[in-house]
């Protein structure tokens, strides 16, 4: 199984070519920009979480990732109704971001229990 910074880089190589094979009208051009910076954001924060110097940071990291991996979801559905060309990449994009927002989001949920759990255990031992 692929790495999850590996995941999010993969799949922002694979965003970064789903311009060319749209035809899409210019005023909706924007979206397009908005979903590659939604997109490449995922990958660039986990790694970055994966860096930090604590468990606390780096759930920041990937709540910021998971947030942008549902932004992501949000862009390419836009995508999705204004373009009729490159449907089927669109929704295996669409899958694959969406396997990742699962994982991130249960990956934030045990962070968010592993610091809260490290923050007690500094609490009590201060106290003692």
């Amino acid at each position: 199984m692929m790495d999850l910074g590996e995941r999010g880089f993969e799949l922002s190589l694979r965003a970064l070519s789903l311009p060319k094979k749209l035809s899409i009208a210019s005023d909706h051009r924007f979206l397009l920009n908005q979903f590659l910076r939604a997109v490449c954001s995922i990958g660039a924060n986990v790694t970055e979480g994966r860096a930090g110097s604590s468990r606390k940071e780096m759930s920041r990291y990937y709540q910021i990732a998971l947030k942008s991996s549902r932004e992501t979801i949000y862009w390419l559905r836009l995508i999705k109704a204004v373009t009729e060309n490159g449907q089927s990449e669109i929704e295996s994009l669409l899958s694959e971001v969406s396997e990742i927002t699962r994982i991130l989001s249960s990956s934030v949920i045990k962070l968010k229990s592993d610091v809260a759990r490290e923050e007690e255990v500094i609490y009590h031992a201060s106290k003692n």
